[in-house]
């Protein structure tokens, strides 16, 4: 940026008594000021091209008058074009307007007063606005920078390796299960040898694992954590609690073959009678087979993904639900199941694939409401599961509406090739948080302007926090335990916030 004031006109604005005293704080801002009126840029856009992106006129562009910087804080989507653009400029009256670039050939220029439409590279880096006043006293160079995404940001991103392997005492698990209480995670393993309890405040911080002593035939993949400690089955069905975080367990005198999940205050379950026929069971507080309730025709009795709870406007209860799993006849289900204190129903209208043992979470996912306006959404991502005929799928499937309508994801958020097709695996959803120094370049906005302010924002946020996806364990087609921890999330999500 330059702006120069020649002995003529620094004489002419005492004259006029512009400047009452000389080197004042008083006389510097009259004069940035009377200068960034006959210097300002008005208004940018990127002229119609369809060739290059639909509806390219409509991108927003900032214009940083005190910086001297223009630039899109929403970066245009990844492999967009900007080689051979055309621009409008608003301008006050100048007498010069030159756009300096490097193109294909070297540094060029555009003369934008002579010759607006020609068009100009932006590919290789900001190009540069220089304009001079009318009386060709004074000028300013603007840096122009066209941001482009280096990845497409809805995509869900994993590592290539697993971020860490099960926290465990022991040395090979052959089964894993891991849960949240209260903000601490808790990761249960076992093997013939023994079984070890983790725990730990953060997934990615330090774990400490010990010994402990399970129920005799106790079911790893039913650990479940509810507001009154965990909860764990044995092969005889008996429902166990543990308040220390699983180092001591006791039985809870009630049975349950099967739990869905914490509901409340209640752990609630199902349990298949001497007849076949199968009840709900909910503890502590309805807990006798004999006057329980009868699931519903296809009611899943097992192989169910984690509960998810949660209030609604319009309900006075709690809803819960559930997905995947099969039914007392052994048939999977793709269906959502919803519960609300008293009674199941399927709650799905578009059922996704059938498969027991689905992994699901609750998570952010975006729509694009028009050219540029891109809204989130809270969806059900359904992921894993083991088919009828015993096949695993990593399939990622979507719902943006608590399961009523299930649908294939796009590709951009499947899993990669390189995390294992599993089921039984555990998914949780837990915050990170995250800086600009922990970023590389994820768009050109962060490349080339690292420090640029942002609309109707004195700074920038320089740590926020994101949602991170981890898959833990899990099992192959073959029952084999996978011993990693894997994390990803949604690309926006992992983007410094532009307000």
């Amino acid at each position: 940026m330059k702006l120069s004031l020649p002995i003529s006109i620094l004489l002419s604005l005492l004259t006029l008594g512009l400047f009452p005293a000389c080197n004042s704080d008083d006389q510097n801002e009259v004069w940035i000021e009377l200068a960034y009126n006959n210097l300002s840029v008005t208004s940018f856009k990127l002229n119609q091209d369809d060739s290059v992106l639909a509806h390219l006129d409509t991108v927003f562009f900032s214009i940083d008058l005190t910086n001297a910087r223009i630039f899109n804080a929403d970066s245009l989507p990844k492999g967009t074009d900007i080689h051979a653009l055309t621009v409008s400029i608003g301008l006050p009256t100048v007498s010069r307007a030159m756009i300096y670039f490097d193109g294909k050939e070297g540094r060029d220029s555009v003369d934008y007063l002579e010759n607006s439409t020609d068009t100009i590279d932006f590919s290789r880096g900001p190009a540069t606005l220089s304009i001079t006043t009318y009386d060709g006293q004074l000028s300013r160079d603007y840096s122009i920078g066209i941001n482009v995404h280096l990845q497409d940001p809805d995509s869900l991103a994993w590592g290539s390796t697993a971020m860490r392997a099960l926290p465990s005492a022991l040395d090979a698990p052959k089964s894993a299960r891991m849960v949240e209480l209260d903000g601490t995670f808790y990761c249960l393993t076992a093997s013939a040898s023994g079984a070890s309890i983790a725990s730990a405040s953060n997934i990615e911080g330090d774990w400490t694992s010990k010994s402990t002593t399970l129920p005799q035939g106790a079911d790893i993949n039913s650990l479940t954590a509810a507001p009154s400690g965990l909860y764990i089955t044995d092969s005889s069905h008996r429902l166990h609690n543990s308040t220390d975080g699983g180092l001591t367990w006791t039985a809870t005198g009630a049975s349950m073959s099967h739990i869905y999940g914490a509901y409340g205050d209640e752990v609630i379950g199902c349990l298949r009678r001497a007849d076949g026929s199968y009840v709900q069971i909910s503890y502590p507080s309805a807990t006798d087979p004999a006057t329980a309730t009868a699931l519903p025709e296809g009611c899943p009795v097992e192989g169910t993904s984690a509960l998810m709870v949660y209030s609604t406007e319009w309900s006075y209860e709690l809803t819960a639900i559930t997905t995947g799993g099969r039914s007392a006849d052994g048939t999977p289900t793709g269906a959502s199941w919803g519960y609300d204190g008293r009674r199941w129903m399927n709650v799905s209208l578009a059922p996704g694939a059938a498969r027991s043992g689905m992994s699901v979470v609750a998570y952010t996912g975006y729509r694009n409401e028009g050219f540029w306006d891109v809204k989130p959404y809270e969806v059900f991502l359904a992921f894993g599961g083991m088919t009828a005929d015993g096949k695993v799928s990593n399939e990622m499937w979507i719902s943006f509406d608590r399961g009523l309508h299930w649908t294939q994801g796009r590709e951009s958020i499947q899993l990669p090739e390189f995390i294992p097709a599993l089921h039984g695996a555990s998914a949780i959803v837990a915050d990170q948080t995250l800086t600009s120094t922990m970023l590389s370049s994820r768009s050109r906005l962060w490349k080339d302007y690292p420090d640029a302010p942002l609309p109707s924002r004195a700074s920038i946020d320089t740590s926020w926090t994101c949602p991170y996806i981890y898959i833990a364990g899990g099992y192959t087609a073959s029952g084999a335990l996978s011993p990693s921890i894997w994390r990803g999330a949604i690309n926006r999500l992992t983007y410094r916030p532009l307000f």
